[in-house]
């Protein structure tokens, strides 16, 4: 475990040290296309219908802004002036406008990627009941036929894969909190006893693409029996 945890932060470290090379343009760049996204949404969803799926809403954007917001408070509580801080897009931001707009540029951030996941996990929740196959007696056949008759672009379904983006950028955040773990064990042994964060993400990853299909079957249970009483 020792030996794959020190291999996964090495590729991490080649990673941000090609990030580091952009620098500040980069930065800005992420953080215009997050604020730019949650705006594009929000205006996106004012058309949808969104009865019946605020009280998930909350809870998944809920969960995701405490994660977040959970995570920038553990690293300033680490390290107030940012000098343990690994992410070279907000060093970046450090080093070219100074600390306190440093600060002011990763809160803003955090908040606007809980709020994107919300957004996300209501765009999900909007969408998915446009890809629900007409008839289907099992999840085999529901996920034989889910999203088959959505419109074609380039020859592929791009309904399915917007809906199934939607639901795991949404979910991803619980994630962040392991993340949050592992920084507030920064200095103490157990660090690398524990599993490395991108092992740990892949299998994240692979449970929220197997949750995918059963819970999308689940709903397209209760959407039938929600048609039938009609």
């Amino acid at each position: 475990m020792r030996w794959l945890s020190s291999r996964s932060y090495d590729a991490l470290d080649t990673l941000a040290a090609a990030f580091a090379a952009v620098g500040l343009p980069l930065a800005i760049l992420a953080w215009l296309a997050v604020a730019g996204g949650a705006l594009a949404l929000a205006w996106y969803l004012r058309r949808q219908d969104r009865r019946g799926h605020w009280p998930a809403t909350v809870v998944v954007g809920g969960v995701a802004m405490a994660a977040h917001l959970a995570d920038i408070s553990i690293t300033l509580r680490m390290s107030a002036d940012l000098a343990l801080e690994a992410n070279p897009i907000w060093l970046a931001v450090v080093e070219s406008c100074g600390l306190p707009f440093a600060n002011l540029y990763g809160l803003s951030g955090k908040l606007l990627v809980g709020l994107l996941c919300g957004e996300f996990y209501l765009l999900y929740r909007c969408g998915r009941a446009r890809l629900f196959p007409r008839h289907a007696t099992g999840l085999v056949e529901f996920w034989r036929e889910f999203g088959r008759d959505s419109p074609r672009r380039l020859g592929v379904h791009p309904g399915p894969l917007v809906n199934f983006f939607s639901y795991s950028f949404a979910l991803i955040a619980p994630f962040t909190f392991y993340i949050v773990l592992l920084n507030s064990l920064v200095d103490s042994p157990r660090y690398l006893s524990l599993p490395p964060m991108p092992l740990v993400l892949a299998l994240y990853l692979a449970l929220l693409a197997a949750s995918y299909p059963v819970v999308n079957y689940r709903a397209f249970r209760r959407w039938q029996a929600s048609e039938s009483r009609r």
